[in-house]
């Protein structure tokens, strides 16, 4: 069963079908995997899993003063690298597809 998708999902999805990536799923069944993984993509041949997070903590003030988001956001990365650890097929992938709207690294 599919959960609901959240605003960062629905954006993601818009920036897929604007890129012309058309093989993607939400929420695919992948044998092995204990909890859902957000999104399979196929692409040039291969198969990508991606998780999109929502960020949703305080609200930036309007002061001066330094703001280091490096915590939230690794938190997030953190969690996310936990739905590929169980022991499934897919735990040795950790390639990331460079769109074709980016330049090439």
């Amino acid at each position: 069963m599919q959960s609901a998708k959240n605003a960062s999902e629905v954006l993601f999805e818009e920036y897929l079908n604007r890129q012309g990536y058309s093989q993607w799923q939400h929420e695919p069944d992948v044998p092995g995997k204990k909890k859902r993984i957000d999104y399979r993509l196929e692409y040039r041949g291969g198969v990508y899993f991606l998780e999109v997070k929502e960020f949703d903590g305080p609200p930036m003030l309007e002061a001066f003063g330094s703001f280091d988001p490096y915590g939230p956001i690794r938190q997030k990365i953190d969690a996310a690298a936990k739905q590929f650890k169980d022991s499934s097929p897919w735990r040795n992938w950790r390639s990331r597809p460079t769109p074709p709207a980016c330049p090439e690294r």
